[in-house]
């Protein structure tokens, strides 16, 4: 399936994103340009941790899509439990904290059902 995002600004965050994400998620939203298309490829544990070029975009509310991974510090948040505690949801908190609208699409390898329940009660 491919979906039409020309025009469209786009933030993908994934420490794994150079394993395949990038490339499958480019070929999935054809018609945004490589400017418009930006990836984060780094572990991220919060907002600061992201770089500058990405939060000032974001504060000035520039992206149209946020795709972003539930878990951005690889192994070292094997043993976490509660869905809040991972570095991808508390980065999803602080975008959403400059605006509550922006479309936002989480994305994990892990087969744990329980952390989708857990995201989507917490709004």
């Amino acid at each position: 399936m491919r979906i039409d995002a020309n025009g469209k600004k786009i933030l993908l965050i994934d420490d794994e994103a150079s394993k395949g994400w990038e490339d499958c998620l480019r070929s999935i939203f054809v018609g945004c340009s490589k400017d418009d298309f930006n990836v984060v490829k780094d572990n991220i544990s919060d907002y600061k941790d992201l770089p500058k070029y990405v939060t000032s975009r974001i504060d000035r509310d520039d992206y149209d899509l946020y795709l972003v991974d539930l878990r951005l510090l690889g192994n070292s948040e094997e043993d976490i439990i509660m869905t809040s505690q991972f570095s991808g949801f508390k980065l999803l908190i602080d975008i959403l904290k400059k605006n509550k609208g922006n479309q936002v699409i989480f994305m994990t390898a892990s087969n744990k059902a329980w952390n989708l329940k857990n995201i989507m009660s917490e709004g």
